[in-house]
């Protein structure tokens, strides 16, 4: 956040508004980038510590291992749980702008999702009370009205009284 004060707020000598807030985003746009190269490679730090455990797991394999190699194995887990916390995080975080971005246009990203949200909300199969599988279209719609039918046709209270 430090950085994004730093970038917005640096004085400039421009009297346009207009030229003055673009020349604000621009060197915001500047300071975020050099800030961004001075950020640890996420993925390479996961390779880095899976390499590590690597190691220890194939040593292990040899002799037995110390405590202190014990609790370096079980920090190493640790630290990369929360790096694949922060690795999801993040491609969630990338998964909403893309869509933010792209999802409304007719891209080839918008049909791809369009296609994973059909997929995932068809029903491919259901099951009766004989515990046939039904797959035909018009067996499940039939199944589904009935099981509504029959939930719509008996109540649960019997009357209501008003004051």
């Amino acid at each position: 956040m430090n950085h994004v004060y730093l970038g917005w707020y640096t004085p400039l000598q421009i009297d346009d508004a207009s030229k003055n807030i673009t020349a604000k985003f621009k060197h915001l746009r500047r300071v975020l980038k050099e800030w961004k190269q001075t950020l640890s490679n996420l993925k390479e730090i996961i390779s880095n510590v899976k390499l590590v455990l690597t190691f220890i797991n194939f040593l292990e394999e040899f002799r037995d291992l110390s405590l202190v190699e014990w609790n370096f194995i079980k920090l190493l887990e640790a630290n990369l749980i929360c790096l694949l916390k922060q690795q999801k995080t993040y491609w969630k975080q990338r998964g909403a702008i893309k869509w933010v971005t792209l999802g409304d246009a007719s891209t080839k990203f918008f049909h791809a999702q369009a296609t994973i949200k059909y997929r995932r909300n068809l029903i491919t199969h259901l099951q009766d009370e004989q515990g046939n599988i039904l797959t035909d279209h018009s067996r499940k719609a039939n199944l589904i009205w009935l099981a509504f039918k029959e939930r719509l046709g008996t109540t649960s209270f019997s009357s209501i009284d008003f004051v």
